[in-house]
């Protein structure tokens, strides 16, 4: 599940903008589209838990990242949010929780960022060994 806000169309842009962290706000204000994807915790058929929760979020966020790059758009997934902003402004279903908040857009020009933001754009990219995440007995 998602909630989607496209800038300058209604006000879930802008709620979803109020729920971010300062520190997201300082640059996700510059994104044509922000959005919240959900977990749906309970099962809809016999309203038990679903176990599976964040794992189906998880496959839709990376497939929904693969086909956004696909056409070139980007997305920037936000953990810093404020969960108790997001059940004020939205009328959520039970059993429906806010996990990730993201950002999606064409790419821009680093250039145009603030220079602690510019700074981070332009360091070298690193991924974790493969030692720090395989567990093995």
């Amino acid at each position: 599940r998602f909630i989607i806000g496209v800038k300058g169309q209604g006000n879930t842009y802008n709620l979803l903008f109020d729920s971010l962290v300062e520190w997201n706000q300082k640059w996700a204000h510059t994104a044509p589209v922000l959005a919240l994807g959900l977990a749906k915790t309970v099962s809809d058929h016999k309203d038990y838990p679903n176990h599976y929760a964040l794992y189906d979020l998880g496959q839709a966020m990376a497939t929904l990242s693969i086909q956004a790059m696909a056409n070139e758009i980007y997305v920037h997934q936000i953990g810093g949010f404020d969960k108790e902003k997001i059940l004020e402004h939205f009328d959520l279903p039970n059993g429906v929780e806010p996990v990730v908040a993201f950002a999606m857009g064409y790419l821009g020009e680093p250039s145009a960022l603030a220079d602690d933001f510019r700074q981070m754009e332009d360091k070298p990219r690193s991924r974790k060994e493969l030692k720090d995440i395989i567990i093995q007995r």
